[in-house]
């Protein structure tokens, strides 16, 4: 830890995905398997759900492209290759599960019965994302603030789309209000973080 000399790189490394810890815990004390194989099994859900995210997307969209490159990206990565990165890429297969999740929500259309329903599971999403994966929260936003852009300057962005983000950012809040609270002072704390005899700017 005390290697990375950029302050920016260290908010990624102090982030605590204690969704996925948790859940590592719970399988093995389930399973009675070892870490190693939890690792596996962990590995094969996350894919899952990144299988059923990406038909989400898909579905919501009504676009072949999201599945074909999902099947083209598998096809691509054998089993060498996936197990070499295994251990790098477990916690991003559900992070980026959720990206998907949450940018299938907002694409498509809200029923007028179901926009509480849809503000709730977009706010459960983006929390998911936060316990298990907030490295993607930044860009999440981001993604999120420019697809409601789009769909603005497209005339099709409803009233619904916006009581639906309006519900989730409030459930999002309240799920996460510890990291919401503590979050300026550690960030205070990163950007003035400096090594011995290192002398760096903040976001070098």
């Amino acid at each position: 830890d005390e290697q990375v000399t950029s302050p920016l790189a260290r908010i990624a490394l102090k982030l605590k995905r204690y969704g996925f810890n948790y859940l590592s815990v719970m399988v093995q004390s389930i399973t009675g398997l070892r870490s190693w194989q939890v690792v596996h099994l962990n590995g094969a859900f996350g894919l899952f759900l990144v299988a059923q995210a990406a038909w989400l997307f898909a579905r919501r969209m009504r676009a072949w492209w999201p599945m074909a490159l999902l099947i083209a990206l598998a096809s691509a990565t054998n089993h060498f290759t996936y197990r070499v990165f295994l251990d790098a890429v477990l916690a991003f297969q559900f992070g980026f599960a959720y990206f998907l999740a949450i940018m299938a929500i907002l694409v498509g259309a809200v029923p007028a019965r179901e926009v509480k329903k849809y503000g709730l599971i977009l706010g459960i999403l983006a929390a998911s994302l936060g316990v298990f994966y907030a490295d993607l929260i930044p860009v999440t936003g981001l993604a999120a603030a420019a697809v409601m852009l789009g769909m603005l300057m497209l005339h099709s962005l409803t009233r619904r789309h916006a009581t639906v983000v309006w519900i989730a950012a409030a459930v999002f809040l309240v799920a996460m209000l510890p990291l919401v609270l503590a979050l300026p002072g550690y960030v205070r704390h990163v950007a003035g973080y400096q090594l011995p005899g290192a002398h760096y700017r903040f976001g070098d």
